[in-house]
């Protein structure tokens, strides 16, 4: 952690700004051959109220002030990245590294890309006219880094948090091996304050719908953001029931007709981590809404993703033919816009760039008139079943005549299942 994190960080218990290093081990690493001070150990004590963050292997840490769940959903993901990574997979460290992504399925295997690192949507977003300029941001739900590495090594100041100190832990240590500085801090939406319009613009990579009470989450941003400022996301926004159904029968057939070739170098006892995320999905619903009504929308973006891992599967059952892979991966790439065009409610993910001007948007926004009649019923919001810790008993009553009102009671059984399933994974895994 630089000392100059305190130039814009608050105190996450009582918002002063009196913020106070102590006890410090200072040392001085190299970043691509720039000297730069940062703090391996210590603490960070608020001089008003007395609240005490501890200074972790260069790493800020929240966790005591984080609730429960959201801790062991940190618990959680941090078990589960370590053990790719204990497997010698450093693919979600580094878009530079190797990608196995049926790695859960026992195969090692490499999925080939050009040029030095992955690319995707986070490149595309970091290349917008609008973001491309910009100094410091934040990425928001960083994981083990590979988005917040990537945006250092285009030249942003990124502070990145995550709710798993193990994680960012890992994060932080490769990132220093790499020459590349990223404030990493363990931490989550709602539980860490900095001074408003401290950042250029916000990121969120696959991470927002794990938060609960977005609305409150999205005014947040907002409040984080100079004028002007940009939030970025490529978030789950839903889960219907078709293209679960679909991909999951999908992989039934990759586990019988393509895998087993390709299995046999881990040995049978090498398993994920047991459990499952408290929050998983649990404000997917109410993304879109709170962002359109908190910032002018000037890029969107929807699309499907249960298809997107036919591509590798395609590489394996082709014989590691990356010719083929690449036909595979246009043809889905069709066959997906067509489906778009008959079933445009039921897409999953959304691309978006908000922009915060002076005064919030009006709502309907001007110019989003195509976007509406394609996917309009996506803008009410739809907050997802509370997992554990509901507010109060009247929580899941609430969720069911939301789904029955706008979706009617065939979506409410298939939520029902879903959540029944979860449950039932829960109780297993303890």
């Amino acid at each position: 952690m630089k000392p100059s994190l305190l130039d814009i960080l608050l105190c996450p218990s009582c918002g002063q700004e009196r913020l106070n290093l102590q006890d410090a081990q200072v040392e001085v690493l190299d970043y691509g051959g720039v000297p730069t001070e940062e703090v391996r150990a210590g603490r960070v004590v608020c001089a008003d109220c007395g609240t005490t963050l501890p200074i972790q292997d260069y790493v800020l840490s929240f966790l005591d002030v984080l609730p429960a769940g959201i801790h062991r959903d940190g618990e959680y993901w941090g078990d589960y990245f370590r053990w790719f990574v204990d497997q010698g997979c450093y693919g979600f460290l580094d878009l530079r590294c190797e990608s196995w992504p049926f790695l859960p399925q026992k195969v090692v295997e490499s999925m080939p890309f050009e040029g030095p690192e992955r690319g995707g949507i986070h490149a595309t977003l970091a290349d917008h006219p609008l973001i491309r300029d910009s100094r410091r941001v934040l990425d928001i739900g960083c994981g083990t880094g590979w988005t917040s590495l990537y945006l250092g090594r285009r030249g942003f100041d990124v502070v990145a948090i995550d709710p798993s100190l193990g994680c960012v832990q890992m994060a932080k240590r490769h990132a220093i091996e790499q020459g590349v500085f990223v404030e990493y801090l363990a931490t989550a939406p709602g539980y860490v304050r900095f001074r408003p319009e401290s950042f250029d613009t916000v990121f969120a990579f696959h991470a927002l719908h794990h938060a609960p009470d977005m609305p409150t989450r999205i005014r947040e941003i907002r409040e984080l953001l100079r004028p002007g400022g940009c939030i970025a996301i490529d978030e789950h926004v839903q889960s219907p029931r078709l293209p679960g159904e679909f991909r999951a029968a999908l992989m039934r057939w990759v586990d019988a007709e393509v895998l087993p070739a390709y299995q046999g170098t881990l040995p049978a006892d090498c398993e994920l981590p047991p459990g499952a995320s408290t929050h998983e999905d649990l404000g997917q619903g109410e993304i879109l809404p709170a962002i359109h009504r908190a910032f002018h929308i000037r890029h969107i973006h929807f699309r499907y993703v249960f298809l997107d891992i036919f591509g590798d599967v395609y590489y394996l059952k082709s014989g590691r033919d990356a010719v083929a892979a690449q036909h595979a991966r246009e043809t889905v790439g069709i066959l997906l816009n067509a489906l778009q065009e008959t079933c445009p409610q039921d897409v999953e993910y959304v691309t978006l760039i908000g922009q915060k001007e002076a005064d919030l948007p009006a709502i309907p926004q001007p110019g989003l008139e195509d976007v509406y009649a394609r996917y309009g019923s996506l803008f009410n919001p739809r907050p997802g079943i509370p997992r554990e810790g509901a507010s109060h008993w009247t929580a899941l009553p609430r969720r069911a005549l939301h789904i029955v009102w706008y979706d009617g009671l065939g979506d409410l059984f298939t939520e029902i299942r879903s959540y029944i399933r979860w449950r039932t994974q829960r109780m297993r895994a303890r």
